[in-house]
């Protein structure tokens, strides 16, 4: 894929509400829309800039962070709530 020049505006361009969000359904760059976010979706490994825009991706990994702070919350409610107590006797 042949590398474009780097766009001067930071962050993603404006874009519809419905454009935005398909962006992220598919994984795909906020700004271009064209190139993967992540390596391996799988194992979360995620690019550094987008190799078709150069839109720097999450340097500080907040948003890994993120994902799994509230993952193994919401897993936490989840047993909670499915698993029915048991009754004595």
């Amino acid at each position: 894929m042949k590398r474009a020049v780097p766009d001067p505006r930071p962050g993603p361009t404006p874009g519809s509400a419905p454009q935005i969000f398909w962006r992220g359904l598919r994984m795909k760059c906020p700004r271009c829309g064209a190139a993967p976010i992540f390596r391996r979706w799988w194992t979360y490994t995620e690019y550094k800039e987008c190799p078709r825009c150069a839109l720097p991706y999450d340097p500080r990994g907040e948003s890994l962070a993120f994902m799994y702070l509230s993952t193994a919350f919401l897993t936490g409610v989840m047993f909670i709530i499915l698993v029915p107590p048991t009754s004595p006797g």
